[in-house]
């Protein structure tokens, strides 16, 4: 493991270790977004390359993603964060527009140069739609629960505002971009979705119409498709270089 003390401009400093096959890392959720609050959670996201003779042995295979806490963070192995990328994965497409890194090595400066080959108009549109949809659920489920559950609902309507408004920004322009435009006034709003329970829903449900209609309106300059071949190509050459002799 290699210790970075991170001291970036705008990143909170604190001591986090990062595994040296790392290839990039940083802050994102609600800092990245601008909406955190002193008693927000830090939360980081990697990119790493396991070991490549990892994956050929008779023991188990290698998890693809790797958690901690104190801080939270996840770490996704190369192969599995381009998939969830060409899925459309807002979280994990975000650590491709992070403004700083708290660990870049030269793979990791690659993976940012074909960013925009891991999008297309129907994942875009159909990624960021349906995970503002899964928030407006979560809206809707009150009344079912008790407790802390239903003190969760301006988080669900955060989500969800920020989701429609990333998504249409990026469908709109081809650009991802992660902090809100105005933080306080999307605080604001959702912090309305969530206490006014019926108009509040209706609300949030109009917003989510409105998201689809500007899609639907909108000659997107994404492509149509996504190119896996550059993809494809830095993986290979990972996985070659993370190749290390088996010590028997």
């Amino acid at each position: 493991m290699s210790a970075l003390v991170v001291r970036e401009t705008n990143l909170p400093e604190v001591r986090v270790d990062f595994a040296d096959n790392t290839l990039l890392a940083g802050i994102v959720g609600s800092t990245a977004y601008g909406l955190a609050t002193p008693e927000s959670d830090i939360d980081r996201l990697a990119i790493h390359a396991t070991e490549t003779n990892r994956l050929f042995t008779i023991q188990s295979t290698p998890p693809e993603t790797l958690t901690g806490h104190d801080p939270d963070w996840a770490s996704h192995d190369l192969r599995k964060a381009c998939s969830l990328m060409f899925g459309g994965n807002p979280t994990v497409l975000e650590i491709l527009w992070l403004d700083a890194y708290e660990v870049k090595n030269h793979f990791g400066e690659e993976l940012i140069g074909i960013r925009d080959t891991f999008l297309s108009r129907s994942r875009v549109r159909d990624a960021y739609l349906g995970y503002a949809t899964q928030q407006l659920k979560r809206l809707e489920e009150r009344g079912r629960f008790q407790g802390s559950l239903d003190t969760r609902r301006p988080k669900h309507a955060r989500h969800l505002l920020r989701l429609l408004e990333q998504g249409v920004h990026l469908y709109e322009t081809g650009e991802l971009r992660l902090r809100v435009e105005n933080p306080q006034l999307l605080r604001e709003a959702a912090e309305a979705i969530a206490a006014n329970d019926e108009k509040g829903v209706a609300l949030a449900h109009d917003l989510l119409k409105q998201a689809e209609e500007i899609m639907d309106n909108t000659i997107s300059p994404l492509p149509v498709a996504f190119n896996t071949a550059p993809a494809e190509d830095l993986i290979q050459r990972v996985r070659r270089h993370y190749w290390k002799d088996l010590a028997w």
